[in-house]
């Protein structure tokens, strides 16, 4: 007998805690350099010196890899996101275009990785839906002496001391000043408009709750601080209106997401520059009902799917879960801060009734523009 969870509460529980990424090497017997992404990497043991890392089984990348008597674990440095990126697909030939060179067995070791440990194959074990690849270190080495990147809560970043919440604090104050002006304002736009309604503030690369209210009746639900990744397809409404070289970074975060994923979050994007709102839904197959607050909310910006304004069907009903709309401090360029209505439980409506309440929000959050302009120029 065994406890029987949903992957889902598992993952977004377990995503609370922080893990290194790193990248396993190795060289194929036909002299193909092979690669595969991991944030499993742990050391394991002093007396032998055993390290592990737990691929799934259906990995066809751990299958090459398996093949190989020797591999390479390469622990990234912070910038090198981007490697991740290149190497999270399943493409036999993707080290072709990295940058890298040999370990004294000849395994590749990439280029401007924090260190590099060369391992023997010691066991494979069979975990569940994961394999424990156990190595022998045959030899280590410190390549670049600086912070290692980290995947947290969903998203890729670094580790910066004595920061939890914000891991730059740049620009939190003033956020927070500017949520406060609007505190009359979001008090009685709960009453009217129902639901929680927060302001949230991009600070560096996460969006960050600095105000929340509620209507009669509503629950407060997202805690001042709790933070988002600006990853797809969280803060869409931040880099709408962007340049296209920040769109494209935005979307290339998306790791493992196909071009046509990629292609769907630049229609998104463009809806919401057209429409100036955008709206989260519930799946039919999903209940919201029991779900912890932090729950509640890591669902709705992660979870929760996004249908563009433009496609939404008047007379079709939906489970409505959630309302965005952007906050512009400086006449039209990007927004900084955006204004979220939260509807917990979601609500059966039909699409008129969306429609009606993502114009109302817009709305109040053109009201929020204009009264932050006119404070700033006081």
């Amino acid at each position: 007998m065994h406890t029987v969870l949903e992957p889902a509460h598992l993952r977004n529980v377990l995503g609370n805690y922080p893990t290194g990424v790193s990248v396993i090497t190795a060289t194929a017997p036909d002299g193909q350099a092979l690669a595969m992404v991991v944030g499993t990497f742990t050391s394991v043991s002093l007396e032998p010196p055993l390290i592990a890392f737990l691929p799934q089984k259906s990995s066809s990348s751990f299958a090459d890899l398996r093949a190989c008597d020797r591999f390479v674990v390469n622990v990234l440095a912070h910038d090198q996101e981007d490697v991740v990126r290149r190497l999270s697909r399943s493409d036999r030939t993707k080290m072709d275009a990295e940058s890298w060179h040999p370990s004294p067995s000849g395994a590749p070791i990439l280029d401007g990785v924090v260190a590099a440990i060369e391992c023997d194959f010691h066991d494979v074990i069979e975990a569940g839906d994961h394999y424990i690849a156990l190595g022998n270190v045959r030899s280590l080495r410190t390549v670049r002496p600086t912070n290692p990147l980290l995947f947290f809560r969903g998203g890729y970043g670094e580790f910066a001391a004595k920061s939890i919440v914000v891991p730059d604090g740049r620009g939190l104050s003033e956020a927070v000043g500017r949520a406060q002006a609007l505190r009359a304002d979001l008090e009685d736009g709960a009453r009217r408009l129902g639901g929680e309604l927060t302001v949230f503030a991009r600070i560096v690369s996460d969006s960050v709750a600095v105000a929340s209210a509620t209507g009669a009746g509503s629950e407060t639900v997202t805690a001042l601080g709790v933070r988002y990744p600006v990853v797809p397809p969280i803060g869409a409404l931040y880099v709408a209106w962007s340049p296209e070289s920040e769109q494209e970074a935005w979307s290339g975060k998306a790791v493992g997401a196909s071009p046509e994923q990629r292609a769907a979050y630049h229609r998104h994007l463009a809806d919401i520059r057209e429409c100036g709102w955008a709206a989260s839904f519930v799946p039919d197959d999903e209940g919201d009902e029991g779900l912890l607050p932090d729950e509640i909310t890591r669902r709705m910006a992660t979870s929760a799917f996004v249908l563009d304004v433009r496609d939404i069907e008047p007379d079709r009903r939906y489970r409505l879960t959630g309302l965005m709309a952007p906050v512009f401090l400086h006449g039209g360029r990007a927004p900084e801060l955006m204004i979220r209505q939260l509807l917990y439980p979601a609500v059966e409506v039909t699409g008129e009734v969306v429609l009606q309440r993502g114009a109302a929000l817009k709305a109040f959050a053109e009201q929020a523009s204009a009264r932050l302009s006119t404070a700033a120029a006081a």
